[in-house]
This record gives structure tokens, C-alpha cells and sequence, in this order.
């Protein structure tokens, strides 16, 4: 069983304001109104061009700094990204991380399943660890800039730049992973790419919350939980009114569900769950559950269950 042993972010200095700074986001002063006020998006951090390796590897660092680990206890280190590639051609982020260290970990990088293939890094990189000695633990990077007006705003949200690295070993002594369901309805596979009035696209509109708490009750089951066991919900930063909606599908109260984050950073990809982890780490007490649930592009929901 593999926990979250930490969590460290790393961000950019520079924050565009949504309504003050829309048109540097590819915004109308209209269409920001609704950005801010609707979907409760304020700041947003942008990085500049060529900023995403060293903002990882700058991640990487504080968080072994932070947990007291060498380089070569590092047996694995994964990059779960969204976009199709991350890095200079011809070389693999992860692998020029695990350079930079001085160590000699298995690395490579994972995107099929979008903003969920850091839910979905979780339970590869417990069976890759599975095999190692005791002390061994895995690096868990994710984060990627939005480098195109495509990724930046989305419809219903707007992209942040952040770099997260999250440091994984079995059998750690809290957030421990109990249960983890991903679900892929390939028939929206077209993604953002797909023609709004198109039918693939309004049946995703109309059943997305029914995907949605479909997953997370799978989640659940398997580990023998129910929604009102719940300490927190820790959401992918998408907008908060689709999580408000989502409160009653999956039957937890809205003031459970962390959205501290959706003004501050946007939405950060596969990142956003352990953002949202790290901020609420302080007040969690020993057995308490969070569930993580994200969605990626394309029509793929996941979701896992921790007890801290």
C-alpha cells in the first residue's frame, strides 16, 4: 500500500489578475466577469517561456531536502502530464531530473488519462516499488505550463502554471492510499477539440456528474467507506460550481469539498489534488479520510481514497 509521505509547489512570481489583466489570458473584459465571478477564479500563476524544468527540478530538491532523503534512495521517478509532450526533443524530463540529482532511478513520464494520470501514477508506481528494498520511494512530478491559448482558458476554467513534486513509499505512516478507481468513456474522446452543439459533447455535459460520482462511489466501495465518512473532498480545480453541483451526486456537504485553491492557482492539471492536499495536511488528524477526485479531457474520471 504506498502513501504520500509529502508534498512540495513550487510557483511562479508572476500572477495575472482575471478581471485587471484578461486580455494577457486571451479574455474579453465580458468573458472575464464570468471567469471571476462565476467559476471564482482571481489570480492566476503564469510562467514564463522555459521556466517549467527548473521550477520541477527546484520542486524536486526542497522536497527531499524537506523529508531528509539522498538521491539514491530514489528508486522511481514519474512525470504525469497532460499534454502530449513535456521537455526539449529528445530528452525525457524525468530522466533529466534524475541527472541532475546524481541518481540512478527508472523514469518516464505518463499522459493517456489527461489531468487523472497523476491518479493514475499512484498505483504504477506502488507496484514498481513493490519490488525494491524498504527505504526506497518514488518521485511523483507533476505540472506543465500552459504554453497555448487552447490549454490557458478552457471553458469553464483557466489553466495556472505550478510544479508539484510528491515524494511516494509503501507502507508510509500517513496518507495512505485505501482505494483508487479510474474510469475512461472513450466516446468523448474529442475532448475540448469537439464542436459544442456536437451530440458527444452534450451527452458529456449532461452526464458528467453522473461519471463523476460514479467513480468516486466505486472508490469508496472498495474500500468498504461511505460519502459520510468523508473528511474532505479534494477536487481538481476546474470551477467551483461544478463541484457544488457535484456535493449532492455524491452525497457529502458542500463545505467539505476544498476549494480554497480555485482562486489562487486555477486550475493546474493533474496537479490540483495535491495542492489541494498539501493545504488542508495542517488540520487533518490521524484516520481521517480525503478522497481526490479529477477529471481528465477527453472523458477520463478518477478518484482515490487516503486515510491520513
Amino acid at each position: 500500500m504506498i502513501a504520500i509521505d509529502a508534498v512540495v509547489r513550487v510557483e511562479p512570481e508572476r500572477r495575472l489578475s482575471v478581471t485587471d489583466d484578461h486580455a494577457l489570458l486571451g479574455l474579453t473584459s465580458a468573458r472575464a466577469r464570468v471567469y471571476g465571478r462565476l467559476y471564482g477564479y482571481d489570480r492566476i500563476p503564469v510562467a514564463a517561456a522555459g521556466q517549467e524544468f527548473p521550477m520541477l527540478l527546484d520542486a524536486v530538491r526542497r522536497l527531499l531536502d524537506e523529508a531528509r532523503v539522498t538521491p539514491d534512495r530514489v528508486a522511481v521517478v514519474v512525470h504525469a502530464h497532460t499534454g502530449p509532450y513535456i521537455g526539449p526533443v529528445g530528452a525525457g524530463l524525468p530522466r533529466l531530473v534524475a541527472r541532475q540529482l546524481g541518481g540512478d532511478a527508472l523514469c518516464f513520464g505518463t499522459q493517456s488519462n489527461k489531468c487523472v494520470s497523476s491518479i493514475s501514477a499512484l498505483d504504477l508506481m506502488d507496484r514498481l516499488l513493490a519490488g525494491r528494498p524498504g527505504d526506497a520511494v518514488g518521485v511523483l512530478l507533476i505540472g506543465e505550463t500552459a504554453d497555448s491559448p487552447d490549454l490557458r482558458v478552457l471553458d469553464t476554467g483557466i489553466a495556472g502554471d505550478v510544479a508539484c513534486a510528491v515524494l511516494l513509499r509503501r507502507n508510509g505512516p500517513r496518507d495512505r492510499v485505501l482505494a483508487h478507481a479510474v474510469a475512461t468513456h472513450g466516446q468523448y474522446a474529442g475532448g475540448i477539440y469537439t464542436e459544442p452543439g456536437a451530440p458527444s459533447r452534450q451527452e458529456y455535459e449532461r452526464r458528467f456528474q453522473e461519471h463523476l460520482g460514479d467513480v468516486v462511489d466505486r472508490t469508496l466501495r472498495r474500500a468498504g467507506r461511505r460519502p459520510d465518512e468523508l473528511t474532505v473532498l479534494l477536487p481538481h480545480n476546474v470551477n467551483v460550481n461544478v463541484w457544488r453541483a457535484a456535493a449532492g451526486v455524491i452525497g457529502v456537504p458542500a463545505d467539505r469539498i476544498v476549494l480554497d485553491n480555485v482562486p489562487r492557482y486555477g486550475h493546474c492539471f493533474g496537479a490540483d489534488i495535491f495542492l489541494n492536499l498539501d493545504t488542508v495536511r495542517p488540520r487533518l488528524r490521524p484516520g481521517d479520510l480525503a478522497l481526490m477526485a479529477s477529471v481528465g479531457v477527453g472523458g477520463t474520471f478518477g478518484a482515490v481514497l487516503l486515510e491520513h
